[in-house]
């Protein structure tokens, strides 16, 4: 973009951008092809939409983006792939049991843990479990990557 000069932000040439754009429908469509359309993560691309949704006034242009919206939400959402493992009782756990809920996942400690210890471990893992009172849901992923 020509307005952006080495000492300025993206978000600052998108700004003079928007202001030297007079046009309502040549802003939105700046706004929608050159700008929001380069963002491929659902954040991202809020952070942008809310910083400029005073300038989409046209319902073709709302309806194309609360699209792209929908798209990067499922495809952001679609990022972390299902498992099945069993818990400390042996009982099968899947991550999508939480489908609707938060899920704070890591894969070194957290609420759901996953244990990627090889099978001959299995029971030094049990023993830590209780030893170390660990609460929340266990699942030993056997050596899983």
């Amino acid at each position: 973009m020509r307005f952006n000069s080495k000492n300025e932000t993206i978000e600052e040439a998108y700004d003079k951008m928007m202001t030297f754009i007079q046009d309502d429908r040549c802003r939105e469509i700046f706004l929608v092809n050159d700008v929001l359309e380069r963002y491929r993560g659902y954040i991202e691309f809020l952070t942008y939409k809310s910083r400029y949704k005073k300038y989409l006034k046209s319902e073709d242009m709302v309806v194309r983006v609360n699209q792209m919206e929908k798209t990067l939400k499922k495809k952001d959402s679609e990022i972390t792939p299902n498992f099945t493992y069993p818990d400390m009782d042996g009982k099968l756990v899947s991550l999508s049991d939480f489908k609707g809920k938060i899920v704070i996942k890591g894969f070194w400690n957290c609420f759901l843990r996953v244990s990627l210890d090889k099978v001959s471990d299995r029971e030094k893992w049990l023993q830590m479990i209780k030893e170390k009172s660990l609460k929340g849901i266990q699942v030993f992923a056997n050596g899983w990557s």
